[in-house]
């Protein structure tokens, strides 16, 4: 079996592959011990016949050369790669910018790419010399975490945890509860709500409890704002019965759909904000008017329904009374075996009271519930130009509970109001939110 040789001849610039010219030369090498002297001449020319023939039938490799710049200020970048597509063949850029790499046949674009830069691809078109301008690429709001007093700082350069949600995930569940449309998608973070009454309060601890007696909720800074997030709480005792009136918390008044981003802050958080923050931070971030957009309107709605998941469950044998005794001022189930039969039942109204049949009345806790209605609607107006921009929001929330009426409703109406001015020496921001609130409990 023949060798195949793959040899390269540079000419002028442009590289040739000559195997195929060696295989025919080694094929016509084994036949020219059989030829005579007399038929040298006729050999030579045969061969500088087929060399001419292979010459033209080779693949050829072009030394394409030139430079990358930034289209920003023009100055060179070096250690830019430049890999021909679809091939292994790459280099990069010297001190000055310059490069130079050969293409293969068939090949027709080149892929450069630059820390901090948009990748490029540029089609050859058959030339030699190509110069690049590379446009500057923008950080995505995924790769930003906004940290004390509004900072904005690449995530890469923290020197402690920080896990950021974004509006899309925050409106994904369609809540009124801002904390509650984070549970589950914060590793370490425990989010619980005190009860299942529209409005009420949301209990965040982030990596467990730092505190057997103190605070363990974290610090909540609103558009850089330190806030006070205590639950606000009605607290009733009568005689040995001790009433709590949950009116929710400062997080839960904010309309979720004014959300640009959640930012969970953890370990040394604390040094941004002191003491205040040992227990982490908790950023949030309001949507604001984006330069460029002349105007834009954004709806949201939404609608949920709500039911008891489980209710106690109840024996349906032994009726009012204990010991097997029937009596009307006893709240316990252990009296006298339901028989079927009439008894007195109810109040005495006007010296008359009702008969019913000693009889269990099964599903009776169930049906006394309502089906829960929650309504959710927001608009928002935003622009904004080169030098300044606008953003204006209205929210409703209509939420009635499980109970029968509207005794445990809640009522929310929010409005933010937020603009901002870039001079050449001034730049301003200013917001406004407003909040009113009517929430009803069963005492």
């Amino acid at each position: 079996m023949l060798p195949y040789i793959h040899l390269y001849c540079n000419f002028m610039g442009i590289f040739f592959r000559i195997d195929i010219f060696l295989l025919l030369l080694l094929i016509f090498f084994n036949q020219f011990i059989t030829i005579k002297k007399e038929s040298m001449k006729k050999l030579t020319l045969l061969m500088a016949f087929l060399y001419a023939f292979a010459f033209t039938l080779l693949s050829q490799e072009v030394q394409v050369k030139g430079k990358v710049t930034s289209a920003e200020d023009g100055s060179a970048l070096p250690g830019a790669s430049v890999v021909v597509k679809g091939t292994n063949t790459a280099t990069v850029t010297d001190p000055e910018g310059n490069y130079s790499i050969r293409v293969p046949a068939g090949a027709t674009t080149l892929v450069v790419s630059f820390v901090g830069m948009k990748t490029q691809e540029v089609e050859i078109g058959g030339r030699t010399t190509i110069d690049i301008s590379m446009q500057p690429e923008v950080i995505g709001m995924e790769e930003v975490v906004v940290t004390a007093l509004g900072i904005k700082r690449s995530e890469k350069a923290l020197g402690y945890s920080a896990v950021t949600i974004g509006s899309e995930d925050i409106s994904q569940t369609r809540t009124t509860n801002l904390m509650n449309s984070l549970q589950g998608k914060i590793a370490g973070v425990s989010i619980t709500s005190s009860s299942g009454a529209p409005g009420s309060s949301t209990k965040v601890i982030i990596r467990g409890f730092s505190s057997i007696t103190g605070n363990n909720e974290p610090l909540y800074v609103i558009d850089g704002i330190p806030v006070n997030n205590t639950r606000n709480a009605f607290y009733a005792d009568n005689n040995d019965v001790s009433r709590t009136q949950d009116f929710g918390n400062r997080a839960n008044d904010l309309n979720p759909d004014d959300i640009e981003s959640v930012t969970i802050l953890k370990g040394a958080a604390a040094a941004l904000y002191g003491s205040r923050a040992a227990n982490g931070v908790i950023m949030i971030t309001t949507k604001q008017g984006q330069k460029g957009d002349r105007f834009k309107v954004e709806y949201n709605g939404s609608a949920t329904f709500s039911e008891p998941l489980r209710l106690p469950q109840l024996q349906n044998w032994y009726g009012q009374g204990w010991n097997g005794i029937f009596k009307y001022e006893e709240n316990g189930s252990w009296g006298p075996k339901f028989d079927g039969k009439l008894r007195l039942w109810g109040n005495v109204v006007d010296n008359s009271q009702q008969l019913k049949p000693f009889v269990a009345q099964k599903n009776n806790l169930r049906d006394f519930f309502d089906v829960g209605k929650g309504y959710n609607n927001s608009v928002a107006i935003s622009g904004g130009k080169d030098n300044a921009t606008f953003y204006l929001s209205y929210g409703n929330v209509r939420d009635d509970g499980i109970v029968p009426t509207d005794a445990d409703s809640y009522n929310r109406n929010s409005l933010l109001l937020k603009g901002s001015y870039t001079g050449k020496k001034l730049t301003a921001t200013a917001s406004i939110n407003y909040i009113k609130k009517n929430q009803k409990f069963i005492t």
